[in-house]
Order: C-alpha cells, then sequence, then structure tokens
C-alpha cells in the first residue's frame, strides 16, 4: 500500500520538489483533511505499496510520518534506504514519531499498543538514529519540541555524490 501527497505547485514556486509518504491506514483521512485546507486543489493523493512503488527520485524532501513504529528495524532501514535513494543528492529525510523514552508512558503505552495490533514498537531516539545512520544517511539529528511532548523528530542528509 503507497498513500502519498504530492503538493502540486506550492513547493514549485519555492523551486523546491517535495513528497509525503503518510500511514496507509489514514489513506482516506488524508485525503479528507487536505481537501479541507488550503491545499485543496494542490494535492495529489496516491495508495500504494511504499517498498514497491517507484518514489522517482531528485526529492528535496522526504518524510515518513507515524510508519516506522509499525515496521521491524530492518525494514525501517530498508524504507529509509528507499527514501534516501529518491532523494537528490543532499536531501533532506524526517520521522517524526511517538518515542520509547525513560519516563514517556505515551510512548511506552503506545508502543505496547502498536505491538499488539502490527508487532512493531515505538522507537528510542538512538535507534532511530541507527535506522538513518544503516540507510546512508549523514548529520543525523533528533529533536524533540515542547509542542509535541514524546514525540521526537529525526532527520538526515542524502550524501551529496
Amino acid at each position: 500500500m503507497r498513500a502519498g501527497i504530492q503538493p502540486e505547485g506550492a513547493f514549485e514556486r519555492l523551486g523546491l520538489r517535495a513528497g509525503l509518504v503518510p500511514e496507509p491506514l489514514f489513506e482516506t483521512y488524508v485525503a479528507m483533511m487536505a481537501a479541507r485546507t488550503v491545499m485543496a486543489g494542490r494535492v495529489r493523493h496516491e495508495v500504494g505499496d511504499v517498498f514497491e512503488a517507484d518514489l522517482g527520485e531528485g526529492w528535496d524532501l522526504v518524510t515518513a510520518n507515524s510508519i516506522v513504529h509499525h515496521l521491524e528495524p530492518e525494514r525501517a532501514v530498508a524504507l529509509l534506504a528507499r527514501a534516501r535513494e529518491a532523494l537528490r543528492p543532499g536531501g533532506s529525510a524526517s520521522v517524526l514519531q511517538l518515542e520509547r523514552a525513560a519516563g514517556n508512558q505515551l510512548g511506552a503505552l503506545t508502543g505496547m499498543l502498536f505491538f499488539i495490533i502490527s508487532r512493531a514498537r515505538t522507537y528510542t531516539a538512538g535507534e532511530l538514529r541507527g535506522f538513518f545512520e544503516a540507510a546512508g544517511y549523514e548529520r543525523v539529528r533528533a529533536r524533540r519540541h515542547r509542542l509535541l511532548p514524546g514525540n521526537v523528530l529525526v532527520t538526515g542528509r542524502a550524501p551529496r555524490r
């Protein structure tokens, strides 16, 4: 299953190409929310398999938000490697996930739910950074934001060939 949002015109005005591959289970939700925002009419929604579909190339940004917790570590690295291959040299990738960290009850409880549903789990920031590094990214960083408690944003850059 591949669900994708590719802005048509919004990023081109800035000279960028950007794409988002959201969690497949939210395909209808994403389409509905996009239709209700300023992106209405500028968003194309596709369904397919992120491990099989042609992701294209030359993207400036690839995001995989709330997906990695459904994947075993090897599959998470494979997904990030596919995303890196779709990026232009020096392009960025990001993953926003609930974090399994000491004192983060939400991350721990959600991780248990994810395990029951899909045999996956939440990951620590260190594990997510490791996935990026194993997938060949450079300048890998993890950040937390006070307005998104319990979440971690991990970013990395595709090597400049």
